[in-house]
């Protein structure tokens, strides 16, 4: 009887255990299951060889690890951050392409996770769900054989987001700060990545102006544009 009794508070004890964690990691599990569809495609097992944007920027990459500067010693019109991501998955993979790939996984599960947590936290899991499982299906059209700017950027541009939307609720000048910084970085890896940066602003300045804080108004810029240009000077030194 004791001996029955043990076995069934085990069991419900393992049960509630095993629920509360499926209940904790299955989103995560159904994010990393809808990225690697949309990855695989491209990986090195489907895509021998690179196309032609991808191959330059590894090949740049690839220059770097040499000891070479972009734009000194070899020459391409994109932005820097590309360049050295490239180099980062060169040297991680010893010179295959599996490295700069498995960044681009993570990169894209980055931003897969914070838009989902944004979504689901403003219009409901189901929604989000939905959501993100449409404009995965749009990006296969958008990376066109992988390795592109456009990978690099979702995470910040969705940082971005999720650091207003946090912001509106606990004012902070440090999370102003960041998002003039995350902004320097989405621009410095792709130009017109700054569409939502200057939307956050425009936003900003509406909001402010209604509410008459416009003391605030000008601190929140000043914050952005200080960390903006803290990310702006370091580059321009480098270079």
């Amino acid at each position: 009887m004791i001996t029955s009794k043990l076995v069934h508070a085990f069991l419900t004890a393992y049960e509630l255990t095993f629920r509360r964690v499926v209940s904790r990691i299955w989103d995560k599990l159904f994010l990393a299951a809808s990225v690697l569809l949309v990855m695989l495609p491209i990986s090195p097992w489907n895509m021998v060889n690179p196309r032609r944007d991808s191959g330059v920027f590894l090949y740049i990459g690839w220059r770097i690890l040499q000891g070479e500067l972009p734009y000194r010693d070899i020459w391409d019109h994109k932005p820097p951050v590309i360049f050295y991501i490239n180099a980062l998955g060169v040297a991680l993979s010893g010179h295959s392409r599996w490295g700069i790939w498995c960044l681009e996984v993570l990169f894209v599960f980055c931003a897969v996770w914070l838009g989902f947590r944004l979504l689901r936290k403003v219009f409901g899991g189901g929604v989000a769900a939905a959501t993100l499982l449409l404009w995965l299906a749009t990006l296969v059209f958008v990376i066109q054989g992988g390795n592109l700017t456009t990978e690099y950027t979702l995470p910040v541009q969705f940082a971005l987001l999720t650091l207003v939307c946090r912001v509106e609720e606990k004012p902070s000048r440090r999370s102003w700060f960041l998002i003039g910084v995350l902004t320097a970085l989405a621009f410095f890896t792709k130009q017109n990545t700054i569409g939502i940066s200057l939307a956050i602003l425009l936003y900003l300045i509406i909001g402010r102006f209604r509410s008459r804080e416009y003391q605030r108004l000008w601190q929140e810029i000043g914050q952005m544009a200080l960390g903006f240009g803290a990310v702006s000077l370091l580059v321009v030194l480098f270079f």
